[in-house]
């Protein structure tokens, strides 16, 4: 229920405060809507060397309840095998709506899979977001001008690393309006 809430000191909320709550309630039903309406989960391709953080993102995704394909691989080369030459692990597997692309992995790392990426014509027009234990701005500042949608420095904490994928996947499934996977 909407009011111009008592904040106990006897005064009514502003008008500010009140559009305010409807903007809020408004996001949050719009993000519920697009949900509903999407008619396939969203496809994620997470390339990832270290195991652990791997299984972090996969159990993040599964504790926040977020639908979505996500696969998994482990450097730069396997990332450009699935999109260009998927083998049997990845039969069947649609064209990801979105990559998650670790930085600093061994064989092909991110930076030069990200290069790659951005100069294949028909590769270039898919997001891909940065998710890395470095937060060094040049490291930022390359991976931006490398073409990324995103940089996420991953947090030490399970708590917040859980909050960072969530408000990640928010932004990409209820938030931003992504072309068709026929594209």
């Amino acid at each position: 229920m909407l009011s111009f809430a008592n904040d106990g000191s006897g005064e009514r909320g502003s008008v500010v405060q009140v559009a305010h709550q409807i903007a809020s309630r408004a996001l949050i039903f719009v993000r519920w809507v697009k949900l509903l309406i999407r008619k396939a989960p969203l496809v994620v391709l997470h390339a990832e060397d270290e195991l652990a953080d791997a299984h972090l993102v996969k159990t993040a995704v599964s504790a926040n309840q977020i639908t979505a394909n996500l696969f998994q691989v482990s450097d730069g080369t396997e990332v450009l095998k699935f999109l260009r030459e998927p083998d049997m692990r990845f039969a069947g597997a649609k064209r990801p709506d979105l990559i998650l692309l670790d930085l600093y992995m061994s064989g092909m790392d991110g930076r030069e899979c990200l290069t790659v990426l951005k100069k294949d014509e028909n590769l270039r027009s898919i997001p891909v977001v940065i998710l890395s234990m470095s937060d060094a701005e040049s490291d930022i500042v390359d991976c931006y001008a490398l073409g990324a949608s995103g940089y996420i420095t991953k947090p030490v904490d399970v708590h917040q690393y859980n909050m960072k994928i969530k408000h990640l996947f928010d932004y990409w499934i209820g938030l931003v309006r992504l072309p068709t996977n026929s594209y």
